[in-house]
């Protein structure tokens, strides 16, 4: 009856705005609380996916059930994940995508946007869905992207979602993919010049990438090759006329005893997103060539690689998704959803969206002595509890 009187679709986009000017009430996005080559944590978005159990666990239309004769009941639209040849099939389930921002203080978690992958949605992993959800974000609110400078993510984040991110001027923030468990990609970037600040000193030489590091080989003193990190120096995005950003990282030889003096901090500048000429090069019809022979970009070159200084500290946003994840199934009885059909786990997600929202602003409201009369009406915030005995009970 709800969807006679409300759209899912609009009451989302209204949810949406609602907790995007929420954040920006708390100061989230600000383009001058960090830099784009040293972001903030309030510069970054993080998502999550999780599986929620469907309201029933029978995932064939055709079954029925012996005692009565009926068909067993069943959600049409509910994932049923492919189980191998002979083994018991799984239940069907819900994969909730939950996109959000974060303040450095406790319960000031923000849900912007919330992706629920069903059967309809079977061909797109997870991480695709948070990357749509957050270029939509975007695309319905465009002042959030001067202060929007990362996305967190774990390790399903493809060649070509980063490439999406990159162009929409976001930086991925993510462990690469690997060959194997303990076989990192490496690719050959060819000969680069290398300039030093004062112009007078070049060097040409190979950069290698190895799990996402920008590297060169160099010969120590016993004659032996080794491999040397670069410093990224410089992070930097250049608005295109045709749309979208170019992403661009200066990096530096840095001052290490197998870098000749005269070398150290001579720097090149790498693109992060792959040109468009190299796209048109890249397999279209999906037998993901690249993995073998890599020419996207991102798959082999990372922004904020493991050992970057930054990564762990943007990276950690994404561990309060994991825990609106876990609030959220705790709600659930038997971490199962309550409906069936993904437009009513829609309007479920959008309740808990509500919840979320309303819950940081009290907790930002309690901790600044900000009162929202735009958002709560005239009803003011409660003031804070007392943290200490008053002197009577003391004594």
């Amino acid at each position: 009856m709800r969807e006679d009187f409300l759209d899912v679709d609009e009451l989302e986009r209204a949810t949406r705005q609602i907790c995007v000017q929420a954040a920006l009430t708390m100061g989230q996005f600000r383009p001058r609380a960090g830099t784009y080559t040293q972001p903030d944590t309030t510069q970054t978005v993080a998502a999550a996916g999780t599986v929620v159990g469907g309201l029933y666990n029978n995932g064939d239309p055709d079954k029925i059930n012996h005692g009565t004769g009926k068909p067993k009941r069943h959600d049409p639209e509910a994932f049923t994940p492919r189980s191998a040849t002979g083994k018991k099939p799984k239940p069907p389930n819900y994969e909730w995508v939950l996109v959000i921002t974060r303040t450095p203080h406790p319960k000031e978690r923000i849900i912007l946007a919330v992706n629920i992958k069903g059967e309809a949605q079977r061909s797109n992993s997870d991480a695709t869905l948070a990357v749509d959800s957050l270029l939509q974000l975007i695309e319905e609110h465009p002042r959030i992207i001067k202060g929007l400078y990362a996305f967190g993510y774990d390790g399903a984040l493809s060649a070509e979602d980063r490439d999406r991110l990159l162009k929409a001027g976001v930086q991925p923030v993510s462990k690469l993919r690997r060959i194997s468990e303990t076989v990192p990609f490496i690719h050959n970037f060819g000969p680069h010049r290398f300039v030093h600040p004062n112009e007078t000193v070049a060097h040409t030489a190979e950069v290698i990438t190895i799990d996402g590091n920008a590297t060169v080989v160099m010969t120590d003193g016993d004659g032996h090759d080794c491999y040397v990190p670069l410093t990224c120096t410089n992070r930097r995005r250049t608005k295109q006329r045709t749309g979208g950003y170019a992403v661009n990282n200066t990096y530096a030889l840095p001052q290490n005893p197998i870098v000749p003096r005269h070398l150290q901090g001579a720097t090149i500048t790498m693109r992060m997103d792959t040109p468009a000429e190299q796209l048109r090069e890249h397999d279209p019809d999906g037998n993901k060539k690249h993995k073998k022979n890599p020419t996207l970009h991102p798959q082999t070159l990372s922004a904020f690689p493991e050992a970057d200084p930054h990564h762990q500290n943007l990276y950690g946003v994404r561990q309060d998704c994991e825990s609106a994840n876990r609030q959220f199934k705790a709600l659930l009885r038997d971490k199962r959803s309550i409906t069936t059909t993904r437009n009513n786990n829609r309007y479920q997600a959008i309740g808990y969206q509500l919840l979320i929202v309303t819950s940081a602003l009290l907790a930002h409201a309690e901790r600044t002595g900000s009162q929202y009369t735009d958002i709560f009406g005239q009803r003011l915030v409660p003031p804070p509890e007392p943290t200490s005995l008053p002197t009577q009970l003391a004594a």
